[in-house]
């Protein structure tokens, strides 16, 4: 669809954007795992159930950060801010270094987080966790763990969103690739 729709360049695009996104989710499979073993989610009907929200949640989230992601790049025109003309060249070059920073920090972070192995996550004391109980006191475990892939997941896509979006700029091939991967990633896991 994407090449009868967007020519073989746009094909290339789409299978260079799902490819990155493919490998950087894999480590999406290793932190269910982590997880789905601290809240003691151990059937694979209860795990389903969970990453079938989880997908869900990822493609709503996605598509949110693919519409913002992709304006901020394809805003290159010329803006006039408070009596002060920038040019669209500088605001491509401001939200690709906003978007360098965002990966940057994540990859800091990983680097941090490795440096602290061994070291087991307690995912109850984290703070979606402590407000989900407050709200709703007599939900399950398996809303806890779900709220915790979910926003797991919601912070792995800050560094694959722009980096999928640094390969092509049409929103449609960045978000049919991100999906094709995410898709999959679920079948992967099982």
């Amino acid at each position: 669809c994407v090449y009868a729709i967007y020519g073989s360049t746009g094909a290339s695009e789409y299978f260079a954007g799902y490819a990155l996104e493919k490998a950087l989710s894999m480590d999406n499979l290793m932190v269910f795992m982590a997880i789905f073993s601290y809240f003691g989610v151990k059937s694979a009907k209860d795990q389903h159930k969970v990453l079938l929200w989880g997908i869900a949640g990822a493609i709503i989230f996605r598509g949110i950060f693919v519409t913002v992601g992709g304006s901020l790049f394809n805003a290159g025109s010329d803006i006039t801010i408070l009596g002060l003309y920038i040019p669209g060249e500088v605001i491509h070059i401001l939200v690709s270094t906003l978007f360098g920073l965002i990966v940057g920090y994540s990859g800091v972070m990983m680097l941090q987080s490795n440096e602290a192995e061994g070291e087991e996550d307690d995912y109850s004391d984290k703070w979606y966790n402590k407000l989900a109980k407050k709200y709703f006191p007599t939900a399950g475990v398996l809303v806890f763990c779900g709220i915790t892939i979910e926003l797991s997941d919601v912070m792995f896509s800050f560094d694959s969103v722009p980096t999928v979006i640094a390969v092509t700029k049409e929103p449609m091939i960045v978000y049919a690739a991100m999906l094709s991967a995410i898709l999959g990633l679920r079948a992967l896991f099982f």
